[in-house]
């Protein structure tokens, strides 16, 4: 990031998260409510799966993608884990950057930065 990040959560309404993601080069989100509002407006994302389904729920959006490890346990959709949480765990901060680096790029390559 080329700026300092400023914590917004639970002080937007509606309108002003969609006029902010509109302005965003990229989200990265995990499962929730941002990450669809983020693909209804083709915004590109990299969206975080752990315990829920990419199938089922993952983001609607050409410039989406999803980094997720698939586990023998997974999807449960637990919101806590009952083992070790290793569906998330190994998710590291590199592989995240990397996919972001390459939707960034790509997204140059395509003018919309």
């Amino acid at each position: 990031m080329s700026s300092r990040p400023v914590i917004l959560a639970g002080q937007t309404t509606l309108g002003q998260l969609m006029g902010l993601l509109k302005q965003i080069d990229l989200l990265i989100t995990n499962d929730s409510g941002t990450m669809h509002l983020a693909a209804a407006l083709d915004v590109p994302q990299l969206a975080i799966f752990g315990s829920t389904s990419e199938v089922a729920t993952g983001p609607l959006n050409q410039n989406a993608a999803v980094v997720k490890h698939q586990m023998e346990c997974n999807p449960c959709f637990l919101r806590e884990c009952p083992t070790d949480f290793r569906c998330m765990k190994e998710i590291t901060v590199k592989e995240v950057v990397d996919v972001a680096r390459k939707i960034l790029d790509k997204a140059k390559i395509r003018g919309r930065r």
